[in-house]
């Protein structure tokens, strides 16, 4: 199953967009039978260019990148459903690396929902920035398939 790395840019006026739009992409993806692997906030930030998206211009956005395990044949709905959601000025999809006996690994992505659930308790979504599985284990993972 291959690896890939998504690059949201969001809209920066609403946290609770953020959260509702990681937690739906979360679990679109379990959903799936992928696998989440990482969550990371890369800040506000202003973006290079006005974005135009839906109707309005922004100048601004909130950066996250998510890597994650996900059914080949299947990116190309999941990249039209994610371009689909209001909350995304511009989404870019690209495939990290491929490991065909990858199974998936529920409990990790459970986890991570429970992350993202939890983060509604915190001040602001965009200071967290806790990698779900740590470097260590992903590394262990990967050098299984390779």
């Amino acid at each position: 199953m291959p690896v890939y790395e998504a690059l949201f840019i969001l809209r920066p006026d609403n946290m609770g967009r953020l959260r509702g739009f990681l937690h739906q992409t979360a679990n679109a993806i379990i959903a799936d039978g992928g696998t989440v692997l990482k969550i990371f906030n890369l800040g506000k930030r202003t973006i290079p260019h006005i974005a135009k998206r839906h109707l309005e211009k922004f100048e601004t956005g909130a950066y996250m990148s998510l890597e994650f395990f996900y059914p080949a044949h299947k990116i190309n709905s999941f990249r039209s459903s994610v371009n689909r959601n209001t909350t995304v000025i511009r989404a870019t999809i690209s495939k990290v690396a491929e490991f065909p006996g990858m199974t998936s690994m529920k409990e990790k992505s459970k986890e991570v929902i429970k992350c993202i659930e939890k983060s509604s308790k915190l001040r602001n979504i965009l200071a967290v920035e806790e990698v779900m599985i740590s470097d260590l284990e992903a590394e262990s993972i990967f050098k299984k398939f390779i």
